[in-house]
């Protein structure tokens, strides 16, 4: 996973919960290397659950909204960073259908042998669209917050149900996203 999610994620921590409770945080995690991320790095997947799992401990609330509410902080900063990504894009639902093919060519970039996350998105109206996200660490609530992020960019509202998809790997998880 991208150092950039970490970074970000520590900067979550901090801005919603205050220096003290990013230390609580990081020192409950368990890191090895003590919470430094660099934003080019690539990281385990597993570290950013224990860190949410740790801020979960902290505040209280479960690590899944957490996730979600970070993802979408975390959107609203890679739209800001890599506006070039967005730009080439009509609306929501265009941009959702060719965004495997954007995070996969960033973390071939950085590592040719990085395993990059899968999305595979259907039109199946106007108003409603299926994305279908697999990864080797997946963090559904993440990427919920994320296509959240890009929906709030686009002035689109949207309803977001996500699932197993059917007919698919167990590993697959559905979006179904509604326009309102």
């Amino acid at each position: 996973m991208l150092g950039v999610v970490f970074t970000e994620f520590l900067d979550f921590v901090a801005a919603g919960h205050g220096e003290e409770a990013l230390e609580r945080v990081i020192e409950e995690a368990a890191l090895d290397h003590g919470g430094a991320y660099t934003a080019i790095g690539l990281y385990d997947a597993d570290e950013l659950r224990r860190l949410a799992a740790a801020l979960a401990a902290c505040t209280g609330r479960e690590a899944d909204a957490l996730l979600l509410e970070f993802g979408t902080r975390l959107g609203a900063a890679l739209i800001e960073r890599y506006p070039q990504v967005f730009a080439g894009h009509a609306d929501l639902f265009d941009l959702l259908c060719g965004l495997g093919g954007h995070i996969r060519d960033v973390l071939h970039m950085l590592d040719p042998q990085a395993d990059a996350p899968v999305f595979r998105g259907e039109v199946v109206s106007p108003a409603r669209m299926r994305l279908d996200y697999r990864s080797s660490a997946p963090l559904p609530p993440l990427a919920q917050g994320l296509v959240l992020a890009a929906a709030a960019h686009y002035g689109t509202p949207v309803s977001i149900v996500a699932g197993p998809a059917p007919d698919a790997r167990a590993d697959v998880v559905r979006f179904d996203i509604r326009r309102r």
